[in-house]
């Protein structure tokens, strides 16, 4: 038998060997084949091949360099050098490669989409996007390219584009899952939800036991509040692979949304069993525990979400939002002193977060630590000066402390971050610089809610008696009540600035009138009241009160939500019925929003009644609010 022959039954040989899966025996031919011609690109290439597919890819992509080094040009050999420089992590060999092989035959299909994806897999999308179109254009009814090009520009969020070649990609081929899951998602990170549901159903219908697709359009479901499908989809997925832990977080969060609490609870606790690292299904537990009320519970699985994960921050913030409700509870029980390490564990954890910060500042003011309020708003103001907020509660903690030319400076905040549709353009109207504004015309600009807007309008006296010209623009629903205690001047709603008479004046917002009015404790309480009531509505709710009794009408309000002061500003409404029961006083609520389960309570448990006006809307009529308040004989 001739060399010649030989080699061509060995190579016959081992093609059989390797075309019926047994790669041992065709490596065994193909060795026979390079004993007695080394340089044999045929063996060379498939020994490759086999190498290849047996993961041993030093010794395939030796092989291939033997292969190409010695045989004829063919791409094909290129192409296969290729595939395995990439399996090797040489990403930039690969690529050029490919384009060697695409050189020698550049209508070769599958090395445009290698190419393509290697150049997607370094990060290079619009050479990936390139390479892709190259292969639609030479191969229009490939399927492949299509689907590439619209899964790569979806990623570039050039969303039109994708959506058309994706669509191209189903016409050739109605029942491509790949290019349904991928439009399906490009609906859906377009707020197209409706059309991501019917594209996802569409793949289901040819996979109905996909348990990642039921769970995606389950996902999609909630965000739609179609709920109970939603939760039927989760539990069908977690039935098809039961061990997945991500399913039953899924589960969980569809669970939560629906505000089936518990079931969620049990979902997450399913998740964390089958991944006892799985940091964001502790987090998801600690919030349904706490909505649940069990804080020391929810407070555990945020310890656990964070010893796995100590940057989650939403675990971070969670766990302070519970400190600090359980702090809050104590607090309102006036138990400031056990309230306190809940309040400082919060803000250490997440000084970031508004509520733990205010929380725990609060405290320092309720229990009279100022030095220690002030130096942490001082601190916070510096390390997050665009934080009005913080400015704000900065300047209270100051005031309290004395401190009047330092808070009042605070304020200065408000202006910057105050809506300057609802006060003229400082480039109209500049700011108010000069002391004593005798003289000056001055637009006072109320900027804070209604609460804050009434007390530091106590100031526009002091305004008005310097001679000054004013203008006083406020919130709507002061307009009335201002107008009548404010005769003298031109005060306007601020939706209506374009009427304020702007020539030669200067503007301030209300809260900046402190650095000119209150600069010591003395400035304060030297006027004992500056509103003024419509006589005809306060004498009205005084009868109504009194029903021709010679009762004293007490008016009391016991709560506020102010986020700073509101703790020390508060009192528990059934201490104050059990202080002010007398025969000879009729107590009013003077309390605003809905605390009627509150107000039963507590006149139930002090065995006091308190008078409850339904016809008095405080929050949506303020004038008849003040009017009712006018007529008490206390407050």
């Amino acid at each position: 038998m001739t060399r010649a022959l030989k080699i061509a039954r060995a190579l016959e040989r081992g093609v059989g060997f390797h075309r019926s899966g047994r790669l041992s025996e065709a490596a065994g031919a193909y060795r026979e084949v390079l004993e007695l011609d080394r340089g044999n690109f045929d063996a060379l290439n498939l020994l490759g091949l086999v190498e290849h597919a047996q993961g041993r890819f030093t010794e395939a992509l030796a092989c291939f360099e033997r292969a190409v080094a010695s045989g004829p040009r063919t791409a094909a050999a290129h192409f296969n050098k290729a595939n395995t420089l990439g399996a090797l992590g040489r990403g930039a060999d690969a690529v050029a490669a490919y384009r060697k092989a695409l050189a020698l035959q550049p209508e070769y299909a599958d090395a445009w989409l290698n190419l393509g994806a290697s150049l997607h897999q370094q990060g290079d999308l619009a050479g990936a996007i390139a390479a892709f179109k190259e292969m639609t254009n030479k191969h229009p009814r490939d399927v492949r390219g299509h689907y590439n090009v619209g899964r790569c520009l979806a990623q570039d969020a050039q969303t039109d584009l994708a959506e058309a070649a994706l669509s191209e990609a189903l016409r050739l081929a109605p029942t491509s899952t790949d290019a349904l899951i991928t439009l399906a998602k490009l609906y859906a990170d377009t707020q197209r939800t409706p059309e991501a549901i019917t594209t996802i159903q569409k793949a289901l219908a040819l996979n109905p036991n996909n348990a990642e697709w039921l769970s995606t359009m389950a996902m999609w479901l909630t965000q739609a509040e179609r709920h109970d499908e939603a939760i039927e989809l989760h539990r069908r997925a977690c039935a098809l692979a039961p061990d997945r832990a991500e399913l039953h977080f899924n589960l969980g969060n569809a669970l939560y949304a629906a505000r089936d609490l518990n079931a969620a609870a049990s979902a997450f606790r399913a998740a964390i069993e089958r991944a006892p690292d799985f940091a964001a299904a502790y987090n998801n537990l600690g919030e349904t525990l706490r909505d649940t009320g069990d804080l020391d519970q929810a407070l555990m699985a945020f310890n656990s979400a964070l010893r796995l994960d100590p940057t989650n921050r939403a675990a971070r913030i969670n766990k302070a939002v519970s400190l600090t409700n359980q702090g809050s509870v104590l607090s309102a029980a006036d138990q400031e002193l056990e309230a306190e390490p809940f309040f400082r564990e919060a803000y250490e954890i997440a000084p970031f977060h508004g509520d733990a910060v205010r929380n725990y500042a609060s405290h320092l003011l309720v229990t009279k630590r100022l030095v220690e309020a002030i130096d942490l708003y001082r601190r916070l103001t510096e390390m997050q000066p665009n934080i009005m907020e913080l400015h704000v509660a900065h300047a209270a903690a100051l005031l309290t402390a004395g401190k009047f030319q330092e808070g009042w400076n605070e304020f200065k905040w408000f202006r910057l971050y105050y809506d300057t549709g609802k006060r003229p353009p400082e480039d109209q109207v500049p700011l108010c610089s000069v002391s004593p504004l005798a003289g000056s015309r001055v637009i006072v600009c109320a900027e804070s809610g209604v609460g804050d807007e009434i007390l530091t309008a106590s100031m526009v006296p002091d305004v008005i008696d310097t001679g000054a010209s004013v203008t006083l623009l406020c919130s709507g629903r002061l307009l009335q009540t201002f107008q009548r205690s404010f005769p003298s001047i031109k005060v306007l709603a601020h939706e209506m600035v374009g009427q304020v008479p702007t020539a030669g004046a200067c503007q301030m917002t209300i809260s900046e009138l402190g650095l000119f009015f209150r600069n010591s404790r003395d400035d304060f309480g030297k006027r004992f009241s500056f509103l003024t009531a419509d006589e005809n509505l306060r004498d009205a709710f005084r009868k109504k009160y009194k029903k021709d009794s010679d009762h004293s009408l007490v008016g009391i309000a016991w709560h506020s939500a102010h986020p700073t002061l509101g703790a020390a500003k508060s009192y528990r409404l059934e201490q104050m019925l059990k202080a002010l029961s007398h025969p000879a006083l009729k107590l009013i609520d003077l309390q605003y929003g809905d605390h009627e389960v509150e107000r039963n309570d507590a006149e139930r448990n002090a065995g006091v009644s308190l008078i409850h006006d339904p016809e008095v809307d405080a929050m949506g009529h303020l004038d008849q609010f003040v009017n009712q308040v006018a007529a008490m004989d206390h407050v």
